[in-house]
């Protein structure tokens, strides 16, 4: 909740609070990672996503937040390794949209990304409501988001 609020110092320090108490649960790794990409400090927000992805078993919505931590530290080549590993599974398996969205956000690909965000709107995808308001997606000035924020009945 820190986050969502801009208080950043604190939300860090509940998430490590949160790894102290179980440090086998993936979800503190990828919500410190997260934080640390709105801080401005990649590297260890790639650290963090990267045992999130660990510990997840490498699950498919924490290889999107590991390519989205890749791609933002202008890590292009690892951040195509893991949506072209996530294409494949989707090929195979159901994988979350917003797994894709950010992906396509850290590589810099707007358009494909609001096609992941808009299909993560039609199933419903939590992930994608919590952060349609996120400045680090990028999207507050491309011509989709403002239908998309009609779409979900959040226009101001």
């Amino acid at each position: 909740m820190y986050s969502l609020a801009g208080q950043f110092n604190l939300s860090i320090e509940q998430y490590r609070r949160a790894m102290d108490l179980d440090p086998n649960m993936y979800q503190p790794h990828c919500l410190l990672a997260l934080t640390y990409m709105h801080v401005g400090r990649p590297e260890e927000a790639i650290a963090e996503a990267q045992k999130a992805y660990e510990l997840s078993g490498c699950n498919a919505r924490m290889a999107g937040a590991l390519a989205w931590a890749y791609g933002l530290a202008r890590r292009q080549g690892e951040s195509r390794a893991l949506l072209k590993q996530l294409i494949t599974q989707c090929r195979k398996t159901y994988v979350p949209a917003s797994a894709m969205m950010w992906a396509y956000f850290g590589l810099g690909d707007i358009d494909q990304a609001f096609k992941w965000l808009e299909k993560g709107f039609d199933e419903r995808d939590l992930i994608i409501v919590c952060q349609i308001n996120d400045p680090l997606l990028r999207m507050h000035g491309h011509p989709r988001y403002q239908g998309l924020l009609r779409k979900m009945n959040l226009e101001h």
